[in-house]
């Protein structure tokens, strides 16, 4: 079974990193997670808010459908309906040992 580890970064440009080109950063632990596993090539966000964009990646929803639309300031944060599987929980169905930890603002 393969594992997996899926960060997901507020503030982390790509050209910042080595992998992907950079001789101006130094990211010795990203560079050996990318040359020890696998670099995304191409990647789109679901949404410009880092909030509304984690629950998607969660979910597996647009913010149309989980109903997380922003980061709180303008209105209120809905939680996650529970008939959405979370991806976490998906993992766990398949065997893997499921961890969030780090900023959990997510709806």
């Amino acid at each position: 079974m393969k594992n997996f580890v899926i960060f997901q970064l507020d503030q982390l440009a790509w050209r910042a990193l080595k992998v992907y080109g950079s001789k101006d950063s130094y990211t010795p632990n990203i560079d050996k997670l990318c040359d020890n596993g696998v670099a995304v090539e191409a990647a789109y966000s679901p949404c410009p808010l880092c909030q509304p964009s984690r629950a998607a990646l969660w979910s597996g929803q647009y913010s149309h459908r989980n109903r997380v639309w922003s980061n709180g300031r303008n209105w209120p944060i809905t939680p996650l309906d529970d008939s959405f599987p979370a991806l976490g929980e998906e993992f766990k169905k398949a065997g893997y040992k499921a961890v969030h930890f780090g900023k959990k603002h997510d709806g």
